[in-house]
C-alpha cells in the first residue's frame, strides 16, 4: 500500500496541461490571425464603399437634373 504521491497521476495532469495550454496558444495564434484577415477585408470594403458612395451621389445630381428638365420641359 503506497500513501505517496501517484507519480503516474502527477504525469498525466502534467500531460494535460501542457496540452491545454498549446491548444490555447494555438486558437489565441488563429484569432490573431482571422483579426489579421478581417483587418484587411474592412479595408478592402471601406475602398469600395467610398466608391458607391461617389457613384450614388453622382446618380442622384443625374437623377434630380432629369426630373427638373422634365418638369421643365412640361410647362415650357
Amino acid at each position: 500500500m503506497s500513501f505517496g504521491r501517484n507519480p503516474l497521476g502527477e504525469r498525466k495532469k502534467r500531460e494535460f496541461r501542457e496540452e491545454s495550454m498549446r491548444m490555447m496558444e494555438e486558437v489565441e495564434q488563429d484569432g490573431r490571425e482571422a483579426e489579421k484577415e478581417n483587418d484587411e477585408i474592412a479595408k478592402k470594403a471601406l475602398k469600395a464603399g467610398g466608391g458607391c458612395m461617389i457613384m450614388a451621389v453622382i446618380g442622384t445630381i443625374l437623377l434630380v437634373v432629369g426630373i427638373g428638365y422634365f418638369i421643365f420641359k412640361l410647362f415650357e
